[in-house]
């Protein structure tokens, strides 16, 4: 591991002896909250789609709570794995691109899902090509694709954001 990947964030570190166990309750607690979010997943969008008028019977506070209990124990993990940046990289980039091109969940996780995957093997390559540290890489990757999805669509953007002025 680099110093530099630890400078920025990144705290990746290859498997050591006696880690086995750590990473096998790391996967099945992960596992677990995918399960649980999948189990649960119409309550969470219920609430997510039409928070101003819940469905009846569904307590809004409730499914809050649990939603951000189970992201808040994912979002830790995670950065104690991959550090901060990289984290909220992960989060925000793909979610905002995937906002400015769709409507529908459907087609914005679809955006989203596949702008990650595509991302990460682009700033992988560089990192490996350039020979510089990963997390940083990954970081500027996904920053500058954001800045270049933004770029290519300010004329969109310019119209969704003042309708009457164009």
């Amino acid at each position: 591991c680099r110093a530099a990947d630890t400078a920025w964030g990144s705290r990746v570190r290859p498997r050591s002896r006696g880690q086995g166990r750590v990473h096998m309750e790391r996967e099945a607690n992960y596992a677990a909250v995918g399960a649980f979010h999948y189990v649960f997943r119409r309550q969470f969008l219920a609430i997510s789609l039409s928070h101003d008028a819940p469905p009846a019977g569904l307590n809004v506070k409730l499914w809050d709570f649990l939603f951000y209990a189970s992201f808040g124990f994912v979002v830790t993990s995670s950065v104690a794995i991959a550090g901060v940046l990289l984290v909220f990289c992960y989060l925000i980039v793909p979610s905002v691109a995937a906002m400015l091109y769709a409507e529908g969940i459907g087609r914005r996780l679809a955006i989203g899902w596949t702008m990650g995957t595509v991302v990460s093997a682009l700033g992988i390559y560089l990192s490996v090509a350039l020979d510089l540290p990963t997390g940083a890489t990954m970081v500027c990757t996904f920053g500058l694709i954001l800045i270049l999805i933004i770029f290519l669509l300010r004329d969109v953007m310019w119209r969704y954001i003042y309708p009457n002025v164009i």
